[in-house]
């Protein structure tokens, strides 16, 4: 009993911090809001009601997928950053075929990438700020996205 007490304390002061330092998602209308393509036509849109990523070439449905995001801020981005890996320096896990997009709070960049690798062994799938996707998917948005690619998160 007295570790499930432990843990429910942990839950809801863990809650608490990651509030402190994650802007959470208003509602937003359904229709997805007009961004321009690049020069290749390519765009990236995120939508947070439904939880998905569309991605565009030109005027077609390239591909799209579930995501978990929670804390992704609103707006139109760009491409900034392309790592087959990067790691969370928050929290020292690896992140697989990342996509930096912006940067939050504290100068931490925000961004596109597989389930976590925690370092003590396992998987992540939740967002701290991220948009999280299936590992496959991310392999996959990665292949296909370039540097500079709009992002339009609404």
């Amino acid at each position: 009993m007295h570790n499930i007490k432990s843990l429910s304390r942990f839950i809801v002061i863990f809650g608490l911090l990651i509030s402190a330092f994650v802007s959470f998602p208003q509602a937003v209308s359904a229709a997805a809001p007009a961004v321009a393509p690049a020069a290749s036509g390519k765009r990236i849109v995120v939508n947070l009601a439904q939880q998905h990523v569309y991605a565009y070439q030109g005027n077609s449905l390239v591909f799209s997928t579930r995501a978990n995001i929670n804390g992704a801020r609103r707006g139109t981005f760009h491409v900034e950053t392309k790592m087959p890996m990067a790691a969370s320096y928050v929290l020292g896990w690896r992140l697989p075929y990342w996509l930096g997009i912006y940067y939050g709070p504290g100068g931490i960049e925000n961004g596109f990438h597989g389930y976590s690798l925690r370092n003590t062994g396992g998987i992540a799938t939740n967002s701290l700020g991220c948009i999280v996707m299936p590992t496959a998917a991310a392999a996959r948005l990665y292949a296909w996205a370039s540097m500079g690619t709009p992002v339009m998160i609404y």
